[in-house]
């Protein structure tokens, strides 16, 4: 490894070790009307190192969504097309193994 601190940051010490990030809110999710059909999603979960793919969730009802797809975790925040229009939608933070990690609340979607 190889560092540098910026000019005029001082240190005395520096630790390299595996790291795992495990977030303590919720992920964040938000839906909007796709002009070309469908709707487009938008999910993210800032520092969750485990992170590997998201599903979606839709429904005409908060208490009654159904997985409408998923997509690999891209990013800070992964854009998701789905041909639903919902009206409401959660994702779910999953890792490598399927597990999942970490669930949205539940959103309506943006009528833009």
């Amino acid at each position: 490894m190889d560092g540098q601190f910026p000019i005029g940051d001082q240190s005395y010490r520096a630790f390299t070790a595996d790291w795992t990030g495990h977030p303590t809110d919720k992920p964040a999710v938000v839906a909007e009307v796709n002009p070309a059909g469908g709707s487009t999603v938008y999910a993210s979960w800032n520092g969750a190192t485990e992170l590997d793919t998201w599903t979606v969730l839709a429904g005409s009802f908060p208490g009654s969504l159904k997985q409408v797809g998923s997509q690999e975790h891209s990013g800070f925040e992964t854009t998701i097309t789905i041909n639903t229009t919902g009206p409401y939608f959660a994702v779910t933070a999953n890792d490598a193994n399927g597990q999942v990690l970490g669930q949205s609340t539940t959103v309506r979607i943006a009528s833009g």
